[in-house]
């Protein structure tokens, strides 16, 4: 689902010139891009779109690798969670026909549902300020298998046994699929149709999107497959899930000059709606969130944009909307390896800045070329990683076939950085850095992030231990009724390990108080004792789920 690069971290991009060149090249473009891809490799499609016309667009790499299908700007591809545009914009659609009211209570339209849904408006669903537990992860948590095809049932079940929020409606905001699941169904409850009709009845098809709609089965003609590459060949990862709203809107980027002209003009939405979706939403003590009505609103290079990302294992996407130039960027991508912000980074680059196309090209080429340099010693470097400011932020670095790659483990994007010297890397196509410092017992204990003269410090996460009485009572079998699942802990030599369906995944000890890392997927666990200190449970804190209880058989 959406997550971009460092988000809520750091902002990645960074330049200085706001020079808008008037003149764009498709041939020099053609070979920026074509340098930032693989021919013979799953690629990306992109529409570069000023005052409502296209002004270059081109498809790169493969949209199918088998029959070598190549990517064209009518290949449709699925654009994951920039889906939510779609979903609050048909909500507001209701709203302005009279037929809902955004402080709605969810209690209104789902009467299965806890008592805390009495306090839930559709307004918080939208601006992600609702504290629902992410269904998405609380699915995966039971036996963690990804694009299985769970219903809409399976997902209204799992979130009608959470018997927790992570927050009071409105204090906080923290981005949830649950709430644009809960928007699908209230538009189909409402207006009588599926939200997939809806939405081409009332948006695609008035625009002329001809390749744009949600899709439950995800057939769609001559799609972009996604791909997620292992050790030595890429793997179709295509999703499954017949759940709409949060995700699963297929498009091609060709459809999205009708787009960015109705931003810019409101000729179908209206005004109002419009004024809905970028207006960013508030908490109850006051603080204005970057997130609006289903979109994004923040100042990039002091550039006032509306935006959105999406991610999905294979697809990444990415729509940035530049008010004041009346200029769309978008971003659609098959190849889990590539990275929508290097793509925006060198496209908002070589429009505005004086900057000479061929040399950013030679300067990607001088990227990748650095790639093939053996890394001294890989292993000094690889281990996992937390932020020191947001300790729920973890990075693992791994050696994947003598490269240094990243996994950001709060959404498992992962990408490779290049050496520039010894202890210094880089992501290709932009000079954000990653340092390294404290070599001790032949690995490195601090990782410092640098962008735009901002650092990020972060630590290597190491086992301290846990108590001889912790370890001997930890083992056993563990329910949560809220997933309906069972897990095991179990000792293995001198560690405890956590057994999830027919994953196994070692437990990192944090402290010895008996809170750990889970070493792969990306979640804390802190054992609970009773009051003769044995341990009879534990709770689960994910970025998305907050104290979910499994209790000791």
């Amino acid at each position: 689902m959406r997550t971009s690069l460092f988000s809520a971290l750091i902002s990645l991009f960074f330049l200085t010139s706001n020079t808008y060149s008037q003149s764009i090249s498709k041939d020099r473009l053609d070979s920026l891009f074509s340098s930032l891809s693989k021919a013979e490799e799953p690629g990306f499609a992109i529409n570069i779109v000023h005052k409502g016309k296209t002004v270059y667009a081109n498809g790169f790499g493969l949209a199918d690798v088998k029959t070598h299908r190549r990517n064209t700007i009518h290949t449709p591809f699925n654009i994951a969670s920039a889906s939510k545009q779609f979903t609050a914009a048909c909500i507001y659609l209701l709203e302005q026909q009279g037929r809902l009211k955004t402080t709605d209570p969810l209690s209104k339209y789902f009467k299965g549902l806890p008592a805390y849904a009495d306090t839930i408006t559709i307004a918080h669903l939208i601006y992600h300020q609702s504290g629902l537990r992410d269904y998405d992860s609380l699915l995966w948590l039971r036996d963690m298998k990804s694009g299985h095809k769970d219903t809409d049932k399976d997902a209204y079940r799992v979130l009608a046994s959470q018997q927790l929020l992570n927050f009071k409606p409105g204090e906080a905001h923290s981005y949830t699929n649950s709430g644009y699941y809960f928007l699908a169904g209230i538009v189909k409850l409402v207006s009588g149709q599926d939200l997939s009709d809806f939405a081409s009845d009332h948006i695609f098809s008035p625009l002329g999107m001809k390749n744009t709609a949600f899709s439950r089965s995800h057939k769609v003609q001559g799609k972009a497959n996604a791909y997620i590459k292992g050790k030595k060949e890429y793997s179709e990862f295509n999703p499954t899930s017949p759940i709409i709203g949060q995700s699963n809107v297929y498009s091609s980027v060709d459809d999205w000059d009708k787009w960015f002209k109705e931003m810019k003009t409101h000729q179908l939405l209206g005004d109002k709606v419009w004024k809905n979706m970028t207006t960013p939403g508030v908490n109850n003590d006051g603080t204005v969130l970057v997130y609006a009505g289903g979109l994004e609103t923040w100042p990039f290079h002091e550039k006032p944009m509306i935006s959105h990302g999406g991610d999905l294992p294979g697809y990444h996407s990415f729509m940035s909307y530049f008010t004041a130039d009346d200029l769309g960027i978008i971003i659609l991508i098959n190849n889990n390896n590539y990275s929508y912000e290097t793509i925006l980074q060198s496209t908002y680059d070589a429009i505005y800045t004086q900057h000479n196309i061929s040399s950013l090209v030679e300067k990607n080429s001088q990227k990748t070329a650095a790639k093939t340099r053996i890394i001294d010693g890989i292993t000094k470097y690889t281990g996992t990683y937390r932020v020191d400011s947001k300790p729920e932020r973890k990075f693992e670095l791994v050696n994947d076939d003598d490269a240094l790659m990243v996994i950001q483990k709060w959404n498992e994007i992962m990408y490779p950085i290049i050496p520039l010297k010894d202890s210094l890397f880089c992501i290709k196509g932009n000079d954000l850095t990653f340092g390294f410092k404290n070599l001790q017992h032949q690995q490195f204990s601090k990782m410092e992030i640098t962008q735009d003269g901002k650092l990020t410090p972060t630590s290597r996460i190491n086992d301290t231990g846990v108590s001889e009485q912790d370890f001997n009572s930890a083992p056993g079998r563990y329910y949560s009724k809220e997933i309906n699942a069972h897990h095991r802990l179990k000792k293995n030599g001198t560690h405890l390990d956590l057994l999830i369906g027919n994953s196994t995944f070692r437990l990192v000890s944090l402290d010895k108080e008996g809170k750990f890392y889970v070493a792969g997927p990306w979640f804390n666990i802190t054992l609970r004792k009773n009051k003769s200190h044995q341990i009879d449970g534990f709770t689960l804190d994910h970025v998305r789920i907050k104290g979910l209880l499994f209790t000791k058989e």
